[in-house]
């Protein structure tokens, strides 16, 4: 394991996480200043309360061999 990762990348974190565990996650997470996070979630107030910037707050995301797409749904 390393001591100091420069990515941190998390599937689904909040599912299943009572609410004193979610506001840990979510304070460590804004402390996190090794590298970058990339978050994955449903959870719409645990992502506005990471999200710095709202250019990729609520879109889909889908990388092929030569391209990143970027989707906004329509919610």
């Amino acid at each position: 394991m390393w001591s100091k990762p420069h990515l941190l990348a998390l599937d689904e974190p909040t599912n299943y996480l009572d609410n004193d565990t979610l506001a840990a996650l979510t304070h460590a997470l804004k402390s996190f200043k090794h590298g970058g996070v990339i978050v994955i979630s449903h959870n719409v107030k645990f992502v506005n309360a990471l999200v710095r910037t709202h250019a990729f707050n609520h879109c889909s995301l889908r990388l092929s061999a030569s391209a990143l797409w970027l989707y906004q749904p329509g919610w």
